[in-house]
């Protein structure tokens, strides 16, 4: 998706209405200007694993997730309390029975590459590398990978800016805000995230549902 986002923009706005998670965040770290809401806020890079449903198979309806880092600390604190105590064995393995080995490895994949991510991202749109690490990476990534201990934990648009990104509060009495506001209300009432999990598209005429 950054890829992507970086040969077809030469000037690119993201605007957080309410919150950014995972690639949202990513996605704004590549951003040249971040306009946040009243409301809005970044959250952890960590990516998300989908536990599949009884049938062994995603739960699209209803996808129960947790993040990477949830999955491997559990997996992790199980092993060593089983080895204090054998006998603790069917209880961890009946706890953790949706964690697959697979999905554990990919869990621990997706968070070496939480960092490699924030790199590829912040170096987006030809920036130079003074422009890169104006942006400050070690200092966002305690807060957007290494420190959050789950992943509602939250960056404000203040601390977004001290950190280096060029965020900025929206002004929620303006013209632009009330458009923006309007288009925010309406992809929710299509069903996009919260109220749903539809994709919008935005066309010259339409609001286009997934």
């Amino acid at each position: 998706m950054v890829r992507s986002v970086q040969l077809r923009c030469r000037g690119l706005t993201v605007v957080v209405p309410d919150m950014a998670r995972s690639a949202a965040t990513i996605l704004c770290l590549e951003a040249h200007h971040i306009l946040m809401g009243p409301g809005g806020d970044l959250g952890p890079i960590g990516p998300q694993m989908l536990f599949p449903g009884g049938d062994g198979k995603p739960a699209v309806a209803s996808p129960a997730v947790a993040s990477a880092k949830e999955v491997v600390a559990a997996v992790a604190e199980a092993e060593e309390r089983i080895k204090v105590n054998p006998d603790s064995f069917p209880l961890f393995a009946s706890l953790l029975s949706d964690a697959t080995m697979l999905m554990v490895e990919q869990a621990r994949a997706a968070l070496s590459r939480s960092g490699a991510l924030m790199q590829e991202a912040s170096r987006a749109q030809g920036r130079s590398e003074e422009d890169v690490q104006s942006i400050g990476l070690q200092t966002l990534e305690e807060p957007l990978i290494d420190a959050p201990a789950s992943h509602s934990a939250v960056i404000s648009v203040d601390h977004a800016a001290g950190c280096g990104l060029p965020a900025d509060r929206a002004d929620v009495g303006s013209e632009r805000w009330r458009l923006i506001w309007r288009l925010r209300t309406r992809h929710c009432a299509l069903g996009c995230w919260p109220m749903g999990g539809r994709a919008i598209h935005e066309g010259a005429r339409a609001s286009h549902a997934g």
